[in-house]
C-alpha cells in the first residue's frame, strides 16, 4: 500500500464530489493501463477502468481509476492528499521508514526519471522526482538522504506563470 500511497502522491488525486454531500472519489491516472490493473488487483477494487483523451491534443488515451469508497478516500486525506494537492498545497507526507522504500518506488513510477550524463568524460546516472509542491518534495529530499545516508541534495524550483495555464 505504501506503492500505492507513493504512485496516488504522483499520478492520483482525491476530489470533493459535487454530486454528494460529504463524499469524495479517488482518481488515478496513467497511460499504463497494465500499471493501472495491478493497482486495482492489489487495492481488491470492483471499479472498473475507464479511458480518456489528453485536454490538449484530445489524442492520447490514458487509463483511469475512480473509487469512490469512503473510508480509502477518508484514509488518502488523513495521510495529506487533499484535494487540490497538485497546486503547491501538498504537505510532506510522514511514511514510516520500513515502508519508505515502497513509496519511493510507487513516487518514481509516476513522476520519477533517470538519465545518463558525463562529468570529466566519466558517465553518471542521476535520478530526478517532479512535484509542484515545494513542501512536498523538500520532505521527501530530506527523508530519502537520511534513508540513504548521504548529504541532503539541493531541490530546483522552476517558478510557473498560473494566468498562463
Amino acid at each position: 500500500m505504501a506503492y500505492i500511497l507513493g504512485f496516488i502522491v504522483a499520478d492520483g488525486s482525491v476530489c470533493k464530489r459535487k454530486d454528494r454531500k460529504d463524499s469524495y472519489i479517488m482518481n488515478i491516472t496513467s497511460k499504463d493501463r497494465k500499471h493501472l490493473e495491478k493497482i486495482q488487483k492489489a487495492m481488491s477494487s470492483q471499479y472498473k477502468l475507464g479511458l480518456k483523451s489528453s485536454s490538449c491534443t484530445g489524442e492520447k488515451k490514458y487509463s483511469f481509476i475512480q473509487i469512490s469508497n469512503k473510508e480509502v478516500c477518508k484514509s488518502l486525506i488523513n495521510l495529506g492528499i487533499i484535494p487540490k494537492k497538485t497546486y503547491n498545497n501538498l504537505k510532506p507526507i510522514k511514511v514510516p521508514n520500513r515502508y519508505f522504500s515502497d513509496f519511493v518506488r510507487g513516487f518514481f513510477d509516476g513522476d520519477g526519471s533517470v538519465y545518463i550524463y558525463k562529468v570529466n568524460k566519466t558517465p553518471q546516472i542521476k535520478v530526478g522526482f517532479v512535484s509542484s509542491s515545494l513542501s512536498f518534495i523538500t520532505g521527501f529530499n530530506q527523508q530519502l538522504c537520511k534513508n540513504l545516508n548521504i548529504s541532503t541534495k539541493s531541490v530546483h524550483q522552476k517558478l510557473i506563470n498560473r494566468e498562463l495555464e
